[in-house]
This record gives C-alpha cells, structure tokens and sequence, in this order.
C-alpha cells in the first residue's frame, strides 16, 4: 500500500527485497565468458599466424614473395593488435585471455607441421580457411560490436590468392609435387575440422 509523507506528498518507495543493487548492475554489463574466450582464442590465433608469415617470409626464394609474405605478416599483426586492444577495454588481461588456448593451438601446428615452403602454404590455404568459416559462424550469434571485429579480423589478407598461385605455379613446374600437397592438404583438413571447435568445449557461455 503506497503511504503519504507529512505534507501528503507519496513517499518514496522503500528498496524491494532481491532488487539488482549497484554490484548486480555492474556484474550485468560485464561481457559473456563466451565472448572474451572468442576474443582469446582469435588473438592468440593471429599472433601465431604473424609468426608463421615471418618464417614463411624466410624461407620464400624470390625477394617479392618474401616483401609479399612480410606484408600479410604486418596485417595479421595488426588484426591481432585490435583483438587485443578490445580485450583490454573489457577490462580483461589479454594474457589470461589467451592462455586457455595456447596448448590446443600449439599441439594443432605441431600435429600439422609443413616440411617445405610448400606444404606451409598449403597448410595456410587450407587449415586457416576452415577456422574461419567456423568463427565466422560463431560470429553472428555475438553482439554486433563483438561480431563486426571479428568479421574485420578474418578478412583475407591476400595469403589465400597468393598460395594459390604459389602452388599452382610449383605443380606446373614438377607435376610429381601434386600428390604430395594434395595429402598434406586432406591432413591438414582432417585436422582442421575439429580443431577450431576444440579449445572452446568446456568452456562457459
């Protein structure tokens, strides 16, 4: 029953028992576990393509292909700097972040690890187009902040097209390197599938 004070004016209602306090409404606005996971596993994701790019670069024969390669490099850096950037404006440590992911990510390379340049890139074409395809997915069911970042963070760097072309022109040159690359290929894709959903399983929504 709503009571009046002295001067007959309604009195302000007392706090209702349960009701979201100052702690509840600040605990609301903090991001899903999901979402920082996501961001996690993308940024350490992108800091170990920059590395592979670099050792790519490295290995390249021609001074273009490693000036190419040294670019795409420089771009999933900068993806991964946005990442983590946008980790640390959710006031969460990029590192702590990360860290869920390292093993999983690092156990994929290992398992998957190219014997040549070639095979490297075949590796890229292959196993980083099926991660994609996957967080992109997971992307539309994020916020539309969190969702368009990562959108902007898989964008294709040019690495795609450029072993494409790389592989084709090898194969063109030595047929015989064709059966090879097409196995590293269906490994990379096996492996591939499963991967990506891997570190998050387990994890809270």
């Amino acid at each position: 029953m709503t009571q009046n004070g002295p001067d007959g004016a309604t009195a302000p209602r007392a706090p209702v028992a349960g009701a979201a306090g100052p702690a509840a409404a600040e605990s609301a606005g903090d991001p899903p576990q999901g979402v920082i996971d996501l961001l996690g596993l993308l940024a350490y994701a992108l800091l170990v393509a920059f590395f592979r790019l670099v050792e790519d670069a490295a290995l390249a024969e021609s001074l273009a292909d490693k000036a190419a390669l040294a670019q795409m490099a420089v771009a999933e850096f900068s993806h991964f700097r946005l990442l983590r950037d946008r980790i640390q404006e959710l006031d969460v440590d990029p590192d702590e972040a990360m860290r869920p992911f390292v093993a999983a990510i690092d156990e994929f390379h290992a398992r998957t690890a190219p014997s040549d340049w070639l095979e490297s890139l075949v590796k890229a074409y292959v196993g980083d187009g099926i991660a994609a395809d996957f967080y992109r997915t997971v992307a539309e069911l994020l916020d539309p902040q969190t969702r368009d970042l990562v959108l902007e963070v898989l964008k294709d760097t040019g690495h795609a097209g450029f072993a494409v072309a790389r592989v084709r022109k090898a194969i063109e040159a030595d047929p015989r390197v064709a059966g090879r690359l097409a196995l590293c290929g269906a490994k990379i894709s096996l492996t591939s599938v499963v991967t990506p959903r891997m570190p998050l399983r387990g994890r809270s929504p």
